[in-house]
């Protein structure tokens, strides 16, 4: 990925996309692991600011519904362990 702050937009793997709205700050992606390569699905903005003393990122993302309801938390993996990775994510961003 490559910011390109003159033309408010950002390349992921060779393609622009704009920023929308202009002051965004996060990229929603999927089909990372698709042969066709990732997907910018969405841009947004949300409140960049750590809780005080704290330096983790999962209170900044809890404040989007938006970002929580895009992990698809509910959908269940055959591996277990990585399930156990995903639920572990999940449970400190939506705060579950």
């Amino acid at each position: 990925m490559e910011l390109d702050e003159a033309n408010n937009a950002i390349w992921v793997q060779n393609k622009a996309v704009p920023l929308q709205p202009p002051d965004s700050n996060v990229l929603l992606v999927d089909f990372v692991d698709d042969s066709k390569g990732p997907v910018v699905i969405k841009t947004l903005r949300i409140e960049p600011s750590l809780p005080e003393g704290d330096r983790r990122i999962e209170p900044v993302l809890r404040r989007s519904s938006e970002i929580v309801q895009f992990l698809r938390c509910d959908v269940r993996l055959g591996d277990l362990k990585l399930q156990a990775m995903i639920d572990k994510g999940c449970s400190e961003i939506s705060g579950k």
